[in-house]
């Protein structure tokens, strides 16, 4: 949660300073997220739903942006003939750039790209015996894509899809993001 605070605080400055010294055409854009992701757990090894949630900070042109995002989400799966229960908490930090072309005057599409990095806190308990374990951070190139529907010249709804590249040997080691929300054009 701090860093989602340290990512917003600054904006908060930022927005409450002059349009007249920003470019013409360049925006600054906050997006919360809300969504899942379908994440590749091991141990046991499993796919799982995640329900996630954050904040997305774009800057630049419709063409060509600089994005910034952070993202986490509580897990909690119990495998009652193993008597084991494991609780997870997933942290992802993204950053990249992404491009926006607007296909009609309501609708846009979205094009992206660039690095996640993730870690994991893992709470296994297994027979009333509870051990707690912190992954190494890990990066990961991403790639994704999302449609926009427009609601006035503020307010934009999306749903996007993001796919992060974990083996590019393996397609099934893929771990996939799905999201819909809104943006908010604050500049």
């Amino acid at each position: 949660m701090k860093a989602l605070f340290a990512l917003l605080l600054p904006l908060l400055f930022f927005s409450a300073s002059s349009k007249a010294a920003i470019p013409t055409g360049m925006t600054v854009n906050l997006q919360p997220i809300v969504g899942y992701s379908f994440e590749r757990k091991s141990n046991p090894d499993r796919k799982e739903r995640v329900f996630i949630y954050g904040a997305r900070v774009t800057a630049g042109y419709r063409i060509l942006s600089a994005e910034g995002e952070y993202t986490r989400g509580d897990s909690d799966a119990t495998y009652t003939a193993q008597d084991l229960r494991i609780k997870e908490l997933s942290e992802k930090a993204r950053v990249g750039i992404r491009s926006t072309y607007d296909l009609a005057s309501l609708l846009s599409f979205t094009l992206r790209g660039g690095g996640e990095a993730n870690r994991t806190t893992t709470e296994r308990t297994i027979a009333g015996v509870t051990t707690k374990s912190k992954s190494p951070t890990n990066l990961d190139p991403y790639i994704g894509a999302g449609l926009g529907v427009h609601l006035g010249s503020v307010v934009t709804l999306n749903a996007e899809a993001v796919a992060t590249i974990k083996d590019v040997h393996d397609l099934n080691k893929n771990e996939y993001t799905t999201t819909l929300g809104f943006t908010l054009s604050i500049l």
